[in-house]
């Protein structure tokens, strides 16, 4: 089981590195669903019941993937530290996995925003390209660690 989780998790990681993060776009409709969720709120009822159905038909889904592929990911990577001979990098990734996370819920949320900070985080979302320079190191470095353990499980 872990040579297969091995191997798919590098085969993801090396796709994402052309093709950007796998959510990108369910992140990206989410965070426009919020956006316009603070925008409408002095809106009546039946708005609200808009975004409710923008939620449910453009990331229910693909949220509830994300969240199974991140279980996965940490039971991986748990049980990887007892096949690692050397320990080091699956502890490594066990950090970096931690520190991405925390820097993810560092982010300023939408309903603390401003207007104009609204307004700029909309232009960003819509003009933002899905393959970043973070996007790209972030999956080499996956894929690399991936990669190890599958040399480790097999040879």
């Amino acid at each position: 089981m872990m040579i297969f989780l091995s191997i798919l998790f590098f085969a993801l990681n090396l796709y994402m590195i052309f093709k950007g993060p796998l959510f990108s776009e369910t992140g990206k409709k989410l965070k426009l669903l919020e956006i316009s969720e603070v925008e409408g709120k002095r809106a009546d009822s039946e708005y609200k019941s808009k975004v409710v159905d923008g939620f449910m038909k453009d990331g229910c889904l693909p949220l509830i993937m994300a969240l199974l592929l991140t279980i996965v990911e940490v039971i991986y990577l748990v049980v990887a530290i007892g096949f690692d001979p050397i320990k080091i990098p699956t502890l490594l990734a066990i950090l970096f996995f931690i520190f991405t996370w925390i820097q993810a819920s560092l982010k300023k949320k939408v309903k603390d925003m401003t207007d104009s900070e609204i307004v700029i985080e909309k232009a960003k979302l819509q003009s933002r390209k899905s393959v970043t320079y973070s996007s790209v190191l972030k999956a080499i470095m996956w894929t690399t660690y991936f990669g190890y353990m599958t040399y480790i499980l097999v040879f």
